[in-house]
């Protein structure tokens, strides 16, 4: 919420729906235009896009939790209430995030390595 009380924000639970399912929605609203699509290693705004002349864009706070939130620039309130009214109405599309999810994996992965190495060394 801005400063004049307007809400600027949305949140999408994403156990339901993936990225690349949130860009699909974004994009089947009429005079959508995505200027950036999910890639793997995205970590927090992972689509973009404009609409009616304003830019938009979708992220997941710190590249790992459980919401995606669906933000709108100052002058764009208008246009932000019809997106989020198309994303109500919309059916959750769970998609294809391989690439992300392996990411994602590697990562978890590598920091469990690493944090037992640490650990190993400290009680050595």
């Amino acid at each position: 919420m801005n400063d004049e009380g307007q809400f600027r924000c949305f949140v999408v639970d994403n156990a339901k729906i993936s990225r690349n399912g949130m860009t699909k929605i974004a994009s089947a609203i009429p005079g959508v235009t995505i200027t950036k699509s999910p890639r793997f290693f995205d970590d927090d705004v992972f689509c973009e896009f404009t609409y009616k002349g304003n830019s938009f864009t979708i992220e997941e706070p710190y590249g790992d939790n459980a919401t995606y939130d669906v933000v709108a620039p100052e002058d764009s309130l208008v246009a932000f209430e019809e997106i989020a009214t198309f994303f109500e109405e919309a059916t959750a599309i769970k998609s294809r995030d391989w690439g992300y999810n392996i990411m994602f994996l590697l990562r978890t992965v590598i920091a469990s390595l690493l944090f037992i190495g640490f650990i190993r060394w400290l009680s050595s």
